[in-house]
């Protein structure tokens, strides 16, 4: 496969093994680096979200912007055990009544290039990036024109997506001090 943007949302709304979930994302993004799987690995500050469809506390998110020659399986695939490494399962924490559970470590894949695909595991570009602040703000510090589709198809710019959210939707994300 051709080397490739890579973008991931990171979020975190609990404590794992004593550490703050502000901690455990640059810990995750560290980790990522080590992977050997990313090159080139730019992390956005990090923002509080009030959680969406999610159980407890404030979020602290992030985006994370890379290169990589990887398969989107093979990403997927670091994702999913970098977040059991950082203490959670996807497979044990179902979703109850569309409700997610709180969580260690959240890391999702956003976007492989302009590459589009749709499996039982990923669909890509990530249906419901294009309306979430809390990942198009700190994207839009790293990549403000990387061209993103919605779950239609349309394509616009991250900064052009952030645009069109409500100013409700925006001012529920504050940057981390």
């Amino acid at each position: 496969m051709t080397r490739q943007t890579v973008v991931i949302a990171l979020g975190a709304n609990l404590p794992w093994q004593g550490q703050s979930p502000e901690q455990t994302l640059f810990d995750a993004a560290a980790s990522l680096k080590r992977s050997g799987l990313l090159q080139d690995l730019r992390l956005s500050r990090l923002w509080r979200s009030a959680p969406v469809n999610a159980l407890g506390p404030e979020f602290v998110n992030a985006a994370l912007v890379a290169e990589s020659d990887r398969s989107p399986d093979d990403l997927l695939s670091l994702l999913l055990d970098t977040e059991l490494a950082f203490g959670r399962d996807r497979r044990a924490h179902e979703h109850t009544a569309g409700v997610s559970p709180a969580r260690t470590l959240d890391l999702d894949l956003i976007a492989v290039g302009d590459l589009r695909c749709q499996t039982a595991d990923l669909t890509l570009p990530h249906p419901r990036a294009t309306q979430r602040a809390f990942v198009l703000e700190p994207l839009a510090e790293l990549l403000p024109s990387f061209g993103l589709r919605d779950a239609r198809g349309d394509q616009a710019s991250v900064a052009t997506w952030l645009s069109r959210l409500s100013s409700s939707d925006r001012a529920q994300l504050h940057p981390v001090e």
